[in-house]
């Protein structure tokens, strides 16, 4: 059977058999390659078809084909049903050249639905004749619509010659500088996007002319963002990173954000490091999150800037630049050094809390640092101390008992039993610290056997006798205290079984060998609670 007979009798199977024979005839003329006149009409009036798996089959076998007879089947499917025009873009992009007058003649006029397919099929017809149809396009055309448009572009571009690239630049630059683009922010959006896709450092100066016009926010973001592309890997441009430090302090903070971002593309000169330090200190908290990051990303020379932002920003801010500072130990140490040069006790305190989360990576000289400027502060006041005693204590737990043990000892006796309680929240407390802060508080006890359940120096002395500590020696041998204190104890501790009683005794046989009543009171409590010679 000839070839010709055989398309034949497939045409005819398109044309007139069941939906899934008509489908597979479809297929079949397309792998076949068959671009008679008789096939490409039976397959154009297939694309038409009511049944969806007939119309997919025959587009798909046309885009192979690619024969440009096949144009205003095409076109009339590009504006059919949206399940099936995605099929008919791409067999329309297979004719190349070919289709680009029919589809700038659809585009006059079309629906902005259809003119967004339109500019689809133009956007994947790479060259210099695509391009002049795409740009066209975009004229009248949606944000999205554009947008989608150059993504689809760009990925063509990777098919084309480098050298031919670099000729559609002119073509671009010259689309940009019409009128027709001036009065058409969406398309102006679109052709800037492509410039910056070109990847052509040739196309600077017209994107950074963008940048800084007095333009729609949309149309100039696309320009800062373009400059991405056209530097490529060039990090040293003193000409585009001057004019992104300017762009920083721009009104429109969608403006100044970009600039931002780009900006992290280049080396930066030193006039950025103010610039962005201002900005993650501003009002605008999207903005300034982006530029504390930033300041982290330029490692050790924006350490200041982070501490002072650390300083004045709000909490969470404040936790961000901390969280940039990073790890290293100049960054540490400049927040010890943020810290001992508060201002105030509110400062100090702020800061101190902020510093807690690094505090036990502090090397030993910030350490000791930190202790000496506790002990400077606790002349003032326990309060003015407490936010520096903290972070001690997180950073080095001996060196906070040494302290506050040192300081108790020399301490008046209010001061020194605020030192000692503080000692016994921590786990180096020892038990002479406890028995300094029981007699302390036992001397301003009012030694009243009624209400006694609830002094605290009576816990601490029943804490003490449980872990068998010899009181009744302690207390006789310190001066400081009366027959009454000693008495008041031992009768305390006398109540409880156990230990406690039995070191209670201890004290009360002291009192008993004085004379007078408290003596006698104190024979008669031995008797009671069971105390045998």
């Amino acid at each position: 059977m000839a070839a010709a007979d055989t398309q034949t009798q497939i045409v005819a199977m398109l044309e007139s058999g069941r939906p899934e024979v008509q489908a597979a005839a479809a297929t079949v003329l397309g792998e076949l390659g068959a671009k008679a006149p008789a096939v490409v009409q039976a397959l154009g009036a297939a694309a038409q078809s009511d049944h969806e798996s007939v119309r997919l089959a025959a587009l798909e076998a046309l885009g192979q084909l690619a024969s440009p007879k096949a144009l205003p089947a095409l076109l009339d499917a590009l504006a059919g049903p949206a399940s099936t025009s995605p099929a008919a873009a791409r067999a329309l992009a297979a004719l190349g050249e070919a289709a680009l007058p029919g589809l700038q003649e659809r585009l006059h006029g079309a629906p902005p639905w259809a003119a967004a397919r339109i500019n689809e099929v133009l956007a994947q017809v790479a060259g210099k004749k695509g391009l002049s149809a795409l740009l066209d396009g975009f004229i009248g055309q949606d944000k999205e619509s554009v947008i989608k448009s150059s993504l689809l572009f760009r990925h063509e571009l990777k098919t084309v010659d480098p050298k031919e690239r670099r000729a559609l630049l002119p073509q671009v630059t010259r689309f940009l500088e019409s009128k027709r683009a001036a009065a058409s922010d969406e398309a102006t959006l679109g052709a800037l996007r492509i410039l910056g896709y070109l990847e052509d450092e040739r196309a600077l100066d017209t994107l950074l002319e963008f940048a800084k016009a007095k333009r729609a926010s949309a149309v100039r973001c696309e320009a800062l963002i373009g400059l991405r592309f056209a530097l490529g890997t060039r990090r040293d441009a003193p000409e585009v990173a001057a004019l992104l430090v300017k762009l920083l302090a721009d009104a429109d903070k969608a403006v100044a954000r970009t600039s931002l971002d780009t900006l992290g593309n280049l080396a930066p000169p030193p006039s950025a490091l103010p610039a962005i330090e201002k900005l993650a200190l501003g009002e605008d908290a999207e903005l300034a999150a982006t530029a504390t990051l930033r300041l982290g990303m330029l490692g050790p020379k924006a350490a200041a800037s982070l501490v002072r932002v650390v300083l004045a920003a709000p909490e969470a801010r404040a936790q961000q630049a901390l969280a940039a500072l990073g790890e290293s130990e100049e960054a540490r140490g400049a927040l010890v050094e943020a810290v001992l040069e508060a201002k105030s006790d509110a400062e100090c305190a702020r800061l101190s809390r902020l510093l807690q989360p690094h505090a036990r990576r502090l090397a030993k000289p910030a350490i000791a640092s930190l202790s000496r400027a506790a002990r400077s502060r606790l002349k003032k006041s326990m309060a003015a101390a407490e936010p520096l005693l903290a972070l001690l204590g997180l950073a080095d737990a001996a060196e906070l008992a040494t302290l506050l043990r040192e300081e108790a000892g020399r301490a008046p006796a209010e001061r020194a039993r605020e030192l000692y309680s503080a000692l016994l929240k921590s786990d180096r407390a020892k038990d002479d610290d406890r028995l300094a802060l029981a007699r302390l508080e036992l001397a301003r006890s009012n030694l009243d056997l009624a209400s006694r359940s609830s002094d605290p120096a009576l816990e601490l002395f029943s804490a003490l006798a449980r872990r068998g500590i010899p009181l009744a020696d302690e207390l006789a041998a310190d001066q400081k205290l009366t027959p009454e204190h000693r008495f008041y104890v031992g009768f305390h501790l006398s109540e409880i079984v156990g230990l406690s009683r039995e070191i209670g005794h201890e004290v009360l046989v002291e009192v008993a060998k004085g004379r007078g009543k408290l003596a006698r009171q104190a024979k008669a409590k031995l008797k009671t609670t069971g105390y045998e010679e």
